[in-house]
């Protein structure tokens, strides 16, 4: 697998969750409610990975919600508006 992805999940029957994947491996994977619970590799590491994402720790810590649309965003080179949601996009689910 080659390149990144990003997957953000919320709902009301399942907990939520961030992970962020690069070169067919997680990069960081965290509960954004709890990120040093459900933390992966390490917090450590999840935490250096929220600070050096485009939206920076402090938006992360402030409003998790708008920090996953602004990174993606910045993933993406692009917009997420009416276009990008209309627009086709691959998962994949191992």
């Amino acid at each position: 697998m080659v390149g990144s992805c990003l997957s953000v999940q919320w709902s009301d029957t399942a907990p939520p969750g961030v992970t962020y994947v690069a070169d067919g491996r997680i990069v960081a994977s965290f509960d954004p409610f709890d990120r040093e619970v459900f933390a992966a590799p390490d917090p450590d590491v999840v935490e250096r990975w929220i600070a050096s994402s485009a939206a920076g720790g402090d938006m992360w810590d402030d409003d998790w919600a708008l920090a996953v649309l602004v990174t993606a965003e910045a993933l993406c080179e692009g917009a997420v508006g009416e276009a990008w949601i209309q627009a086709t996009h691959v998962g994949v689910r191992v």
